[in-house]
């Protein structure tokens, strides 16, 4: 018995010096992270707002890791078919994805179903308000132009807006709600073709985000009727917000970092400690606020409770405008 004792203390011994040792191997495994390119996948098309804040992120996650971080643009309903592709893709941090308020519709009123439980949510990045946004030369001066001439045609004047569930979308129907108007809404394929659309005379107003328009609004060739947030924008203090203006609602929209579900945790931090780095880099600040976005970086825990809170919030909106196709278990 003694000898077996001691035998056994002998291969606990032997294990604990091998664990030991595994330990920096561990640990180098993880600071090699990343050794190779990065992807960011954005679920819009290029030249879009989320396209430039994706590109403009990752210019400075190259300078923090050392290694290259590719944009690839995978769109597609609604935001999903990006979605899906981060989804499928390899659970080893190389791949990465930006969604927004769109993750929440593709989950409950796509075909393309995307459960928020099947990612990983890293870090918020940025938050920005739609906007009602006309032509210059448009016959409408303000807001009250606008909901008087909508409502002496309804379903006649057309809005420039996502897929059914997209952020702009969902600003076109809360507005009508709030107004008592009904638009004609046209969908497009991302913030971009809604904002050429408007620009070319094939739609008389658009509801995208404000960072969207501000270019051409100061630029003459557009004119922002309103914002949809608590607070006018930083860029456009003059333009005041629907509340200001006797419609009491708002419509913002989130730009949040993804991965797949099952990451190395060791990765996840890796990744989230480099997200908030270069978002509280001055100089990236000072870039993307010249685009108009509102950086309001946060980690892990923060944006998973957000996410959350999204879900409950959204889903009611969903579900009250019949849009919900995949309940609530």
């Amino acid at each position: 018995m003694k000898l077996i004792y001691r035998l056994k203390s002998k291969m606990w011994f032997v294990l604990l010096i091998f664990v030991l040792m595994m330990v920096p191997m561990f640990s180098a495994y993880a600071n090699d992270f990343p050794s190779s390119t990065i992807e960011f996948m954005v679920p819009w098309p290029a030249g879009g707002g989320s396209d430039i804040l994706c590109r403009s992120v990752s210019d400075f996650l190259e300078r923090e890791f050392g290694v290259s971080v590719i944009v690839v643009n995978k769109p597609g309903g609604g935001g999903g078919v990006g979605l899906v592709y981060l989804k499928n893709a390899r659970n080893d941090g190389y791949t990465i994805g930006m969604s927004s308020n769109a993750l929440i519709h593709t989950a409950y009123c796509s075909t393309i179903k995307t459960p928020v439980e099947d990612y990983e949510a890293l870090v918020h990045m940025t938050s920005c308000p739609a906007a009602l946004t006309v032509r210059a030369d448009s016959p409408w001066q303000t807001l009250e132009d606008f909901i008087a001439d909508a409502k002496s045609k309804p379903g006649i004047l057309r809005n420039a807006n996502d897929t059914p569930g997209g952020a702009s979308h969902i600003a076109a129907k809360l507005l009508e709600e709030a107004t008592g108007i009904e638009l004609n809404k046209v969908p497009y394929a991302g913030f971009a073709p809604s904002v050429s659309a408007l620009a070319g005379g094939h739609v008389d107003s658009t509801t995208v985000d404000i960072t969207e328009v501000i270019a051409l609004h100061e630029a003459g060739e557009f004119r922002i009727l309103g914002v949809m947030d608590t607070n006018r924008h930083f860029l456009v203090p003059n333009v005041p917000t629907m509340i200001e203006q006797g419609y009491d609602f708002i419509s913002s929209d989130s730009n949040i970092v993804l991965t797949p579900k099952g990451v190395q945790e060791e990765r996840l931090k890796i990744l989230e400690n480099a997200f908030l780095e270069v978002l509280n880099n001055q100089e990236l600040v000072d870039l993307l606020q010249n685009y108009g976005f509102n950086v309001d970086p946060h980690g892990r825990a923060w944006t998973k409770e957000y996410l959350q809170e999204l879900d409950e919030k959204l889903y009611k909106v969903f579900y009250d405008l019949g849009m919900v196709i995949h309940p609530k278990q």
